[in-house]
């Protein structure tokens, strides 16, 4: 509580009589009754028990009292802390200067001589009171000052002129560690280091004798902080001056500051590099700020424009009329809100150059909401409208061909549609397709694939524009719109050109190379005017083609509707066969010694029964998967059932070896090779008892990729076989550079050599090239004991087919396995 109100609320003074003599008691007390309110005791220890309890402000001593005299009381207070501090005044009927000299000695505040003039006495207790009362007020100021000085949140701090320290309001230690008596005495060099005394000697005081230093420093090593430093000299106790030294913290001011120019400069390094100019007026539309990209779209610098008018940096006129038109910063200072300029405006630069530009102005607002001015972000669209232009013809055509792209195409279906729902009249749309082009393109490079693309698509143009529309989809498929399309006999005869024209080879740089294509037709009439619907068709009917293997058309029909139905539904049932592997069985073919029918190996073949239980032939499904890439889940399915099952017939006695079918999508698959090995260490089955059996097309397709991962294959211990060889490449250099172990001659010219000169030159031809590489060769498709024996006097050593054993489940095979070893169908 501060003095004042201390003054208000303080009660009367209580003064303690203490007399053995009851009339002194008596008499003293009814003089001094309006001084304020009289306690009595009549003995030593009764007073002492009355001044514990009220704590009187004045106590009136007798000296000559029995059991316990006045001094003897006084000694007890003097020495009880709580205590000590009570005003003692002395009575004795003994005026001898030694009992005066012994009352003063024992903190006696006055001395009374009986016997007492009243009147005197009460003068002299009036004054005593009131010079207490002064002291306590001064005491109670003195406590309040040190209150608010201990408050406020600054160092303040007296030194001596050799800086000693005489105060700090530091009570607590919470600025350097020492709290103000544990820095009482200490010199300035414990809280504040050299370097900041040596600048404090440095300073000059300002005119009214201040000094004055803002200074940076570690208070302790891992906690620097930042001070103003004020002090000036002040005189202390009437001596030799000292100072009067303050110190605020600053640091988070400082650490705000940074902050603030930070993010200040983190602005400017963004408007300096954003591709947008950027401009800020004052409210009076006077310019402010302008980064570089401004300057370059209006020609103008900074030291030109700042303080000028926005009219005068950014004149804006419509391109029509060329009249200049209100920049939109001053709507945006007038409405307070985000405003654009008008569409289709120019900015007439300081060297008069004409920009189509975009512009957006915005408020700026101070700390108090207030207005401060605008900003205004304007983007040079000039180049963009130019480009934009060449991009809206070139969006129509493909940079490669130079024909109609996929979207132009698609916009002339959408209008040969509308011609057929208008008219009478018939389209057709073919979809082309170049057969085995990525194969192609991987053999000899892209740059004579496109050169290939190039030539086909000039060959389109020049037989069939501008009568018809021509256009390619994408990578090597190409579509034409034939207009006016009478009956099927002329769609007949039309593709059959088409197809023709696509056969002559195709000479790049004095090579010629011979592909062929599958074409998708769809017949655009009064059942089919859509543009979706026609590409469905299409798409449809040159899925046909190209699974028939190419080089053909296909047009459109409810039939092959119903085989795109099935193909569907037999794509739905290899999903779910996937997730509920129940439908999906492994089939082992055992591959036998021609010459003694002993098995010595065996092919692991994928068989899918549909909801009803029959087998689906893996002519339905096998591409289905490879075209959808399901054919990498049912290729683990049939490696990890066939290394399991192969690793069961061998702890049954059965060492043969068993072969699976690797598909080329599987050779594309980085994990392959980490796939095959975690496969064999699950099931336990020796690498030698291995086999992968891929297609030509496999390799071809990325050939140094496979011939890296069949190297790793090799190394693991693996065997590797050519499946179908002599339907594909049949390259020698590819075969050479592959290392295989084994040929398998494709069933086709097997089952044809009997009766087919050609094919039985075939086989024989690879049966010789496979002796000479030294290669096993092992014959597919081996129906009767006619093409066994052929193929023995031809030198084939191995073979598998219907002659020996179809493909058999895996408990069936395994009876096979245990049955004696039989000639030809006898088994």
């Amino acid at each position: 509580m501060f003095t004042k109100e201390c003054e208000l609320a303080e009660s009367p003074p209580t003064i303690l009589v203490v007399d053995d003599e009851a009339s002194s008691v008596l008499e003293l007390s009814e003089t001094l009754k309006t001084l304020g309110k009289i306690q009595t005791a009549s003995s030593g220890q009764q007073a002492l028990e009355l001044i514990a309890e009220v704590r009187p402000d004045l106590v009136i001593l007798d000296i000559q009292m029995p059991e316990m005299n006045g001094f003897e009381v006084c000694e007890h207070l003097r020495k009880t802390p709580e205590l000590n501090d009570v005003a003692v005044v002395f009575v004795t009927a003994h005026s001898d200067q030694e009992n005066e000299i012994a009352s003063f000695n024992l903190g006696g505040i006055d001395f009374i001589s009986k016997p007492i003039d009243y009147e005197v006495c009460k003068l002299r207790i009036q004054n005593l009171l009131l010079i207490q009362k002064q002291q306590r007020h001064l005491k109670n100021a003195k406590q309040d000052l040190m209150h608010l000085v201990n408050q406020v949140p600054n160092f303040i701090s007296y030194w001596d002129k050799d800086w000693f320290n005489r105060y700090t309001n530091d009570d607590r230690g919470s600025w350097f560690g020492f709290n103000a008596q544990e820095l009482l005495g200490q010199h300035i060099s414990l809280i504040l280091p050299k370097q900041v005394i040596d600048q404090m000697q440095q300073c000059l005081p300002n005119s009214t004798g201040l000094y004055h230093l803002s200074t940076y420093f570690h208070i302790t090593p891992d906690h620097a902080r930042h001070f103003i430093i004020n002090w000036s000299q002040l005189p202390y106790n009437d001596r030799a001056d000292g100072y009067l030294m303050t110190m605020v913290d600053i640091s988070h001011e400082k650490k705000v500051e940074q902050n603030l120019f930070q993010q200040n400069e983190y602005l400017n390094i963004i408007l300096s590099s954003v591709d947008e100019g950027v401009i800020a007026t004052d409210t009076r539309g006077l310019v402010t700020f302008i980064n570089p990209k401004a300057e370059l779209i209006t020609g103008w610098k900074t030291s030109e424009v700042l303080g000028h008018s926005i009219e005068e940096v950014v004149q804006l006129r419509d391109p029509e009329t060329k009249v200049n038109t209100e920049n939109p910063i001053r709507v945006c200072l007038r409405q307070h809100r985000i405003t654009r300029m008008p569409l289709n405006t120019q900015l007439v630069s300081k060297d008069g150059r004409l920009s189509q530009i975009e512009q957006t102005a915005a408020p700026l607002r101070d700390v108090d909401g207030k207005l401060s001015g605008a900003v205004a972000v304007i983007h040079d669209i000039s180049q963009s409208i130019s480009l934009s232009l060449l991009r809206s013809q070139a969006s129509s055509y493909d940079q490669l061909t130079n024909v109609p792209n996929r979207i132009f195409i698609r916009e002339k279906l959408q209008l040969a549609c509308d011609a057929v729902k208008a008219s009478d009249m018939r389209m057709a749309m073919a979809v082309i397709d170049v057969d085995y082009f990525k194969s192609f393109n991987d053999a000899h490079g892209n740059g004579t694939g496109d050169a290939v693309l190039k030539s086909l698509a000039r060959r389109l143009f020049e037989n069939y524009e501008p009568g018809n529309s021509i256009g390619r989809l994408g990578a090597d498929e190409f579509m034409v719109i034939f207009r006016d399309i009478d009956d099927n006999d002329g769609i007949d005869t039309t593709l059959h050109a088409l197809l023709d024209l696509l056969r002559t080879p195709f000479r790049v740089e004095d090579t010629s190379y011979s592909l062929s294509v599958s074409i998708g037709v769809s017949v655009i009439d009064a059942y089919c005017n859509e543009p979706d619907q026609v590409m469905q068709q299409a798409d449809a009917a040159l899925y046909r083609a190209k699974f028939e293997g190419g080089d053909v058309y296909r047009v459109f029909t409810k039939e092959l509707e119903v085989s795109l139905l099935q193909r569907r539904s037999t794509e739905e049932l290899l999903r779910r066969s996937l997730i509920n592997t129940e439908k999906l069985e492994v089939f082992y073919q055992p591959k036998v010694d021609l010459a003694t029918s002993q098995v010595i190996g065996v092919e692991a073949l994928a068989r899918l029964r549909d909801d009803s239980g029959k087998i689906v032939s893996p002519i339905e499904f096998i591409p289905i998967a490879e075209e959808t890439g399901l054919i990498i889940q049912l290729g683990n399915l049939v490696l990890e059932r066939a290394c399991q099952d192969c690793y069961e017939w061998n702890q049954k006695g059965h060492k043969i070896p068993v072969s699976v079918n690797i598909s080329a999508v599987q050779c594309l698959h980085n994990d392959l090779v980490n796939t095959i090995e975690t496969t064999m260490q699950t099931s336990g089955l020796e690498p030698a008892l291995l086999e992968l059996e891929v297609t030509e097309t496999a390799f071809i397709r990325d050939f140094e990729d496979t011939l890296e991962k069949f190297h790793q294959l090799k190394q693991i211990g693996i065997s590797i076989s050519i499946d179908d060889f002599g339907k594909g490449y049949s390259n020698l250099t590819y075969l050479r550079r592959l290392e295989v172990d084994k040929l398998k001659l494709d069933m086709s010219y097997v089952r044809g050599m009997l009766e087919n000169p050609r094919d039985y030159e075939i086989v024989k031809t690879i049966i010789n090239l496979g002796q000479s590489m030294n290669l096993d060769i092992i014959a597919e498709g081996i129906e009767t004991e006619f093409h066994r024996d052929a193929l023995l006097k031809l030198g084939c050593q191995y073979g598998q087919g219907y002659y020996y054993a179809k493909p058999l489940p895996h408990e069936s095979f395994l009876d096979y396995l245990n049955k004696p070893a039989k000639k030809g169908s006898e088994a």
